[in-house]
């Protein structure tokens, strides 16, 4: 104990900035619990277990043309920038699970937010978004214009 005590004293500088780091990370993972992130982040597998087991919709919030060259098998097509003006689209699916990709985590809180303020309980992201879901062998649908 005397160690430590001597240890603290001497290194006063370091002790403090191990603090800081351990607040921090205390901090980020109280902030993302507090938001419903953890539970609401799906791997690709775990999405399709949604969509098979509870027939979970997909929404793709790329853009059309990023959308176009390559998608979930069955996903629609909601581009973050239209949100507003496509919740009516979703509003058909409120009964269901949403699975949400193509977007940022920190855009996915917002997106979360509005959906559950319409009524969207189960509100999902895909973590990774398209790339992990290539990654794990999962199908891909391309739109040919």
């Amino acid at each position: 104990m005397q160690d430590i005590i001597h240890f603290v004293t001497a290194h006063w500088l370091l002790f403090l900035a191990l603090l800081a780091v351990l607040v921090a990370l205390i901090k980020v993972e109280w902030d993302e619990g507090a938001a419903g992130l953890g539970p609401a982040m799906l791997s690709p597998q775990q999405a399709v277990t949604l969509i098979n087991h509870e027939q979970a919709a997909v929404v793709d919030m790329r853009d059309e043309e990023e959308h176009a060259k390559g998608h979930v098998l069955a996903a629609i097509s909601v581009p973050l920038a239209r949100l507003d003006n496509q919740i009516t689209v979703l509003k058909k699916y409120s009964a269901k699970p949403l699975i949400i990709y193509g977007i940022s985590k920190k855009d996915f809180e917002a997106v979360k937010a509005t959906l559950v303020n319409k009524g969207m309980q189960n509100v999902f992201y895909l973590v990774g978004s398209l790339e992990t879901w290539q990654a794990a062998g999962m199908p891909v649908k391309k739109d040919n214009k």
